[in-house]
């Protein structure tokens, strides 16, 4: 699932367009979508809503579907991965329109006074030097070392490697992708754990109610293919180690050598770049809206 917005133009209404294909008094403007309908049954008239459809398509005015700016915001996963962030740097206190009014759905809209107050959090969310906590989960090459916490880096550009998995926000902990029926594997503020969970819950995390055991917690650690379907993990910060049901090695899905890969969980502070795929087009949008007094279509 993917979430689109658009700002439509105001073509139609200041008289800008091509003439329509039907009598201008039977076209208003929709309320849902912002953009002109045709207010005739579609049963009997199907060629004329061919040709209006064609029209606001193409013919219209300048702008494709009428619309003055389009823009995908982000998938499922990178809009939950904002949501977290907002939470962490300050939650609705701070960012009260992004926080109440991000769309849920692909439908609905953002008015204009709305798209003003998030255009306005928005560049605070830019500006901020930090926006909370942020645990990294990456290959570390760096020695066999312990420690006896999560390294700490200076932003994004302090990470040797590209990040497997990440933990931002507030909450217990953010987990990573089923890998067995019963097993759970995440990280935390704390470090990167597996529990061991009979009842699981429907975000694949350990039921609140239920049972969980932890079975292993470490800052630092190796990984190692132990058989078909199982993978050890070797505490380097400590004596524990574990061998679950895996499919794959983190961070390797298919493409897995021989040698044990270290990983290391950094805690760092989340810069707002990390955010940029997100805060760039809904920026644009909003601004779009607040200079034309329109509204923030989502789709």
């Amino acid at each position: 699932m993917g979430y689109d917005a658009y700002v439509p133009c105001h073509c139609w209404r200041d008289g800008l367009t091509t003439p329509p294909p039907a009598d201008p008094s039977l076209i208003q403007p929709d309320e849902e979508s912002g953009l002109p309908d045709l207010d005739v049954p579609i049963t009997g008239n199907e060629e004329l809503h061919h040709r209006f459809d064609r029209w606001t398509a193409r013919e219209a005015c300048p702008h494709e579907e009428m619309e003055l700016i389009a823009e995908r915001i982000a998938n499922s996963g990178g809009m939950g991965r904002l949501r977290r962030a907002l939470d962490g740097a300050g939650g609705a206190h701070r960012f009260p329109t992004l926080v109440n009014r991000l769309p849920q759905a692909n439908s609905g809209r953002l008015e204009n006074e709305e798209a003003a107050s998030m255009l306005a959090e928005l560049r605070d969310l830019s500006r901020s030097r930090d926006l909370g906590p942020w645990t990294v989960l990456t290959s570390d090459t760096s020695g066999t070392g312990g420690g006896s916490g999560p390294r700490e880096e200076s932003g994004a550009d302090g990470l040797r490697a590209r990040p497997i998995h990440e933990h931002l926000g507030a909450g217990r902990s953010r987990r990573m992708p089923d890998r067995s029926a019963q097993y759970v594997a995440g990280l935390d503020h704390d470090g990167f754990f597996v529990e061991y969970c009979p009842e699981r819950a429907e975000d694949g995390g350990c039921a609140e109610d239920g049972t969980r055991t932890e079975l292993f917690r470490s800052r630092r650690f190796t990984q190692q293919r132990v058989g078909e379907d199982r993978v050890r993990f070797t505490a380097l910060d400590h004596g524990g180690e574990t061998t679950v049901p895996m499919r794959h090695l983190l961070g390797r899905g298919g493409q897995e050598g021989r040698e044990p890969d270290v990983l290391g969980v950094h805690r760092t502070r989340l810069p707002p770049q990390e955010l940029e795929y997100a805060v760039a087009p809904l920026t644009r949008l909003c601004r779009a809206a607040v200079e034309t007094g329109g509204c923030v279509h989502w789709c």
